[in-house]
C-alpha cells in the first residue's frame, strides 16, 4: 500500500499481517480504483499487488475474464456481464456473494462500503465447506432415496407411492380431470418361489417393474404396495384411456421373456382397474380398485 509517510510500526505490522492472512483483501476508492491489494487477492484477478493497484474494477475483471486462472467469470459477453454486475454493486452497505474460481475452488465474496465511499473487499476460501454442504445434500438425497424407494425393484415404495398419488389425486380434483387406479398382482406367485426359490422370484419382481415402466406414461405412477402386487395410479386418464394403458400392460408381460437361470418362467398378472371423476377419496379407490382385482383373478380379465 503506497502511504504518503513512513508507515509507523502498527501501520507496518498490520500491512504485514493483511499480506499473510490467506483470505484476499482488497481496498478500493470511491471511484472504483484499487487502492490496496494483498497477495491472495491480486492472486485471484490473475495480477501482482503492485501491477493492480490503479486498475478499475471493471479492468480487472476484464483482465480476469481473459486469463487461464483466477476467478470464474463465465459470460460470452463481458460487457454485458459487467452492466448487470455494476448494476448491483454499492447499492448496499454490505453484502456477501458466493464465486467460484477456474481451479474448481469457492470464494465467499464480502464487500463493505465505509463511510467515505471506499469499499472493503474481502474473498473467504469456503471450498471445505462447499464441499461439506455437497456431501450433505447427497446424503440426504440417498437417505430421502431409501425412505421412498422399494429397495429390490428400485420403483415407489407403498408410503411413497401413497403420498404421490394422493397429491395427484388432489391434483386432478382442482382441475376436475378424471384419474384411475390399476392394481396389479402376479397370478401363482408362490408356485414361482417354490419351484425357482426366492432369488428366482425376486428376479421376477424386478423384471415386473421393467416391463411396467415401458408400458406406462412418463408421469404415471407405480409402485410396489405388497409382496407381488403393483399399484398404477393414472392421472388425467378417463374409463378408456385407463383400459388401454391396463392391456398395454397385460399384453407387455406376455410377451416379455422372463427366465432365471436360462430357465423360462411363464408369466401372467392380473388388473383390477377402477376410474374416477374426481369424487372418491384414495381410500375408496383401493377399495374398489382391489375388489375387481378378485374378480380380475376368478375371471381372468380386467374389471372396473
Amino acid at each position: 500500500m503506497t502511504l504518503s509517510s513512513p508507515p509507523s510500526q502498527l501501520e507496518s505490522l498490520l500491512l504485514t499481517a493483511l499480506d499473510q492472512t490467506a483470505d484476499g483483501i482488497g481496498i478500493l476508492s470511491p471511484d472504483d480504483q484499487v487502492i490496496y491489494a494483498n497477495k491472495h487477492f491480486a492472486a485471484l484477478f490473475c495480477d501482482q499487488p503492485d501491477s493492480l493497484i490503479g486498475k478499475t474494477f471493471n479492468q480487472k475483471i476484464i483482465q480476469t475474464h481473459r486469463a487461464p486462472d483466477g476467478l470464474n467469470i463465465e459470460t460470452d459477453n463481458i460487457d454485458d456481464w459487467l452492466a448487470y454486475a455494476n448494476s448491483k454493486r454499492r447499492k448496499q452497505p454490505f453484502r456477501s456473494i458466493e464465486i467460484d474460481t477456474k481451479d474448481g475452488r469457492w470464494m465467499l465474496l464480502s464487500e463493505q462500503i465505509l463511510d467515505d465511499g471506499h469499499m472493503l473487499v474481502y474473498f473467504t476460501d469456503i471450498s471445505h465447506q462447499k464441499q461439506d454442504e455437497k456431501q450433505l445434500r447427497q446424503l440426504t438425497n440417498r437417505l430421502q432415496y431409501q425412505a421412498d424407494t422399494d429397495e429390490l425393484t428400485g420403483t415407489n415404495n407403498r408410503r411413497n407411492f401413497l403420498k404421490q398419488t394422493q397429491l395427484q389425486l388432489e391434483h386432478n380434483r382442482r382441475q376436475q380431470t378424471p384419474c384411475a387406479l390399476l392394481l396389479l398382482d402376479i397370478d401363482h406367485f408362490k408356485q414361482i418361489n417354490d419351484r425357482y426359490g426366492h432369488p428366482g422370484g425376486d428376479q421376477v419382481l424386478i423384471d415386473m417393474v421393467t416391463v411396467f415402466q415401458q408400458a406406462l406414461r412418463s408421469y404415471d405412477i407405480l409402485g410396489r404396495i405388497g409382496g407381488e402386487e403393483f399399484a398404477v395410479f393414472v392421472p388425467e386418464a378417463d374409463a378408456r384411456t385407463a383400459l388401454n394403458i391396463a392391456e398395454r400392460i397385460r399384453i407387455a408381460v406376455n410377451q416379455w421373456p422372463f427366465e432365471y437361470q436360462q430357465q423360462d418362467i411363464n408369466i401372467t398378472i392380473s388388473i383390477g382397474l377402477v376410474s374416477d371423476d374426481g369424487s372418491h377419496d384414495l381410500q375408496t379407490l383401493f377399495k374398489h380398485a382391489d375388489k375387481a382385482l378378485y374378480q380380475a383373478k376368478d375371471n381372468g380379465r380386467c374389471y372396473h
